[in-house]
């Protein structure tokens, strides 16, 4: 047999048969767990009807026993009454109390002993029941009976209070007599005067009791229904009766263990405070029930309980096999069912397949770079574009996590809050700086987003990429051109100061500065106070030279003269410098440290310029050393290096003055950027920019109470950067110009 799918392919019987049995088996094995789930219904509702009918039958007989014990009790008070009448007559003359027994005794066949005893426990009157009758016992066969309990416990009772005994075998002298089971009452009697002038006790015929009480058990209209087991436990003895196979009831007395019944039964299914049920082997289930007789005055628990093989097997097994044609069926049409739902899910499941070849193949050759990993980050998946991107074929990064991938110059920050914002459930976009199997750094834009199971809490990754180096370069690029077009508009707002400055600023400053020289060599030879002219005069030329000074930087950053290069040695340059300051520094007790690295090379640089470069670098480190606590120290450090096979000088110098924060770092290089009262801000601005004509580069750190100021030089640089560095100066020098023409 066949399926077809509307596409038109055929799928042979084998699969179609599996894919049947996938839904049929749990499907049966749904309908296994309902035939259970019937079948224990029916078996809870057959012990519930048995275990109810049960509790109603202990709970009359609990009830008719309870009513015949308040009616012995009456009566054995009422009798008492009248014996205490008659006290008088029965000190002369027992005859006539023994008559008014025997009276008694033949309306009720249920006495078997009426009996009365002295206070001293001596029997004075003793009538029983026989075979022929009621007859009276013969005076010299009395017994003392003040040995036994139901005198000891009944005599020391209150008027009008009586004492039951528990069910028991009567015993004639000494001897128990195995057919008369017996329930004694016993009540003290008094006198019409209030004395209490002996013991009436009467003898219950305990066997004809319990047959009236089984009488609830017998099932009239189905005689072959099991009797059962009836017990009446009374402190440590235990009654029980039984139906022997020709019907007749049988009792037997026990003594019980000195458990009694309710600890017996203390962990039983089924219990109430005053009864329960419980089901045993061999599906036998015992009701039992207590009971205080007269409220409890015989100072014990009386308990009723019966005993029961219910047959509920049969019962449930007929009742149960009764729905079966309603089973077979809810069978027949599970498996159509599972026939027609086999084969709608086949053919859903060749167009999924369908649907997933064709989405496999565009991931496979989307442009972008696709990554799937599970929820431990390790990749399980990459496209071809991946490979193209990276350099990694597919076999070779499963199971690995993109960490090798990664570039030291991504910041891990980054990483945290991509991982914040997957674990959220949302998509991340971001850029990464990676790194290709040859070692290569590329940029790329990301997307990563996180797919959970709908059926279980598994998540996996998904991240598509793109390749935005060239993007990022062009950017970087208009971002140099940017900046280098800003810093010529600066450039040439300086210019134009400059030539302001220039024209209308130096010349009367020059002016004042000789006119101030005059006056001082003038007081200088005056007689009246000369030395209070002389500091006047100096203060003043003091503050010319300032001036003069600040105007100098100024010209000097906005010069953009060619640079004059040639062969320099710049230990020897240092140390020039160094020997021109040793005034200012011995005069501020700072120590030079020197480092110079032996038979270092010459390199082809501008000396003046270079000149200004370290000369404003150690000015700014004396000055620096102003705020340092102890000793004091300028380091001067250079070496020979070389990187990509270009070679380079590097000049360190280093102070223990002032520490900078970030803020004084990240500006330290920018123009008129100043941490000092005094100062123009064009110091170190200065120096960046005649690096920069250089061809170099040129840092500022401050860690561990050193400043550290790091310049790197091309032991030869090319004329290209020359040639730019003089024409791009001319550039902005001459528009600044034109700019002020």
């Amino acid at each position: 047999m066949f399926h077809k799918f509307k596409s038109g392919n055929t799928c042979q019987s084998k699969p179609l048969c599996l894919e049947t049995l996938k839904f049929f088996i749990p499907s049966l094995l749904l309908l296994a767990i309902a035939l259970g789930i019937h079948y224990a219904v029916i078996v809870h509702e057959q012990n519930l009807l048995i275990a109810q009918e049960e509790s109603l039958k202990v709970e009359q007989t609990r009830k008719k026993l309870e009513q015949k014990i308040l009616r012995m009790q009456a009566d054995t008070l009422r009798f008492a009454e009248l014996v205490g009448h008659q006290t008088e007559k029965m000190t002369t003359n027992r005859d006539a109390l023994a008559r008014q027994f025997s009276h008694i005794m033949a309306f009720k066949p249920q006495y078997m002993q009426v009996r009365f005893l002295s206070s001293n426990g001596a029997e004075k009157v003793r009538l029983e029941r026989t075979i022929n009758g009621v007859s009276r016992q013969l005076n010299h066969l009395l017994q003392d009976k003040s040995h036994r309990r139901y005198f000891q416990e009944g005599i020391v009772l209150q008027p009008g209070t009586v004492y039951l005994s528990p069910l028991d075998l009567n015993v004639e002298w000494h001897s128990p007599q195995p057919e008369k089971l017996t329930m004694r009452m016993a009540t003290p009697v008094s006198a019409d005067n209030g004395e209490k002038v002996g013991l009436l006790v009467i003898n219950y015929d305990g066997v004809a009791l319990l047959k009236e009480l089984l009488s609830v058990f017998e099932d009239t209209q189905k005689p072959s229904t099991p009797f059962g087991t009836f017990r009446l436990v009374i402190n440590n003895f235990t009654v029980e009766f039984t139906r022997s196979d020709d019907q007749e009831i049988q009792f037997t007395l026990l003594e019980s263990e000195e458990d009694s019944l309710d600890t017996k039964f203390s962990s039983n299914r089924r219990k109430g405070p005053d009864g329960g049920q419980v089901w045993q082997p061999e599906e036998r289930l015992t009701t039992y029930s207590s009971l205080s007789p007269l409220d409890g005055i015989a100072n014990s628990t009386w308990w009723v309980s019966h005993s029961i093989v219910t047959g509920r097997m049969y019962k449930t097994s007929s009742a149960f096999f009764g729905s079966l044609p309603l089973y077979i069926a809810l069978l027949i049409i599970l498996g159509v069912g599972s026939r027609l739902q086999a084969g709608h899910r086949l053919a859903a499941r060749h167009v999924q397949d369908e649907h997933l070849h064709q989405l496999t193949r565009i991931v496979e050759l989307s442009p972008s770079a696709i990554m799937l990993t599970d929820s431990d980050a390790r990749i399980f998946y990459t496209n071809t574009a991946f490979t193209q991107l990276t350099g990694y074929q597919s076999s070779e990064v499963k199971g690995y996590t993109p960490r090798f991938l990664q570039s030291s110059t991504t910041n891990q920050e980054q990483y945290g809050k991509l991982w914040d914002t997957l674990k959220q459930g949302k998509p991340w976009h971001g850029e990464f700086h990676n790194r290709r199997k040859d070692g290569s750094l590329f940029w790329e834009a990301a997307l990563i987003f996180p797919i959970r199971h709908p059926w279980s809490r598994q998540t996996c990754y998904v991240a598509i990429k793109q390749d935005i180096s060239n993007e990022k370069a062009l950017q970087e690029k208009l971002k140099q051109e940017t900046l280098v077009r800003f810093h010529q508009e600066q450039l040439a707002k300086i210019g134009r100061m400059a030539n302001m400055i220039a024209h209308d600023l130096r010349n009367p400053l020059t002016s004042i500065k000789i006119s101030l020289q005059m006056a001082q060599r003038r007081a200088q030879n005056s007689v009246d106070q000369p030395s209070r002219h002389d500091t006047l005069w100096g203060l003043a030329l003091n503050q010319v030279e300032y001036m003069e000074r600040i105007l100098d930087d100024i010209l000097n950053y906005s010069s953009q003269g060619q640079l004059h290069v040639q062969n320099l040695d710049t230990n020897m340059l240092l140390s020039r410098i160094i020997d021109e300051m040793q005034g200012p520094l011995r005069k501020a007790e700072v120590s030079v440290n020197w480092s110079l690295a032996p038979q270092l090379p010459t390199m082809i640089a501008d000396p003046a310029r270079l000149r200004q470069v370290f000369q404003n670098l150690l000015n700014n480190a004396l000055q620096a050393t102003e705020s340092a606590r102890g000793e004091r120290f300028i380091g001067i450090e250079t070496r020979f290096g070389l990187e990509n096979e270009s070679p380079y000088l590097m000049v360190t110098i280093t102070n223990n003055g002032k520490q900078m924060d970030g803020h004084t770092k990240n500006n330290a290089f920018e123009p008129f950027f100043t941490t000092r009262a005094k100062g123009t801000g064009l110091g170190l601005a200065i120096v960046k920019k005649l690096v920069d004509r250089h061809g170099g580069q040129v840092t500022i750190d401050s860690l561990n109470g050193i400043v550290q100021v790091c310049v790197v030089l091309p032991l030869c640089p090319t004329s290209e950067i020359l040639t730019e560095s003089s024409d791009r100066s001319g550039n902005a020098l001459m528009y600044a110009v034109n700019e002020e023409l």
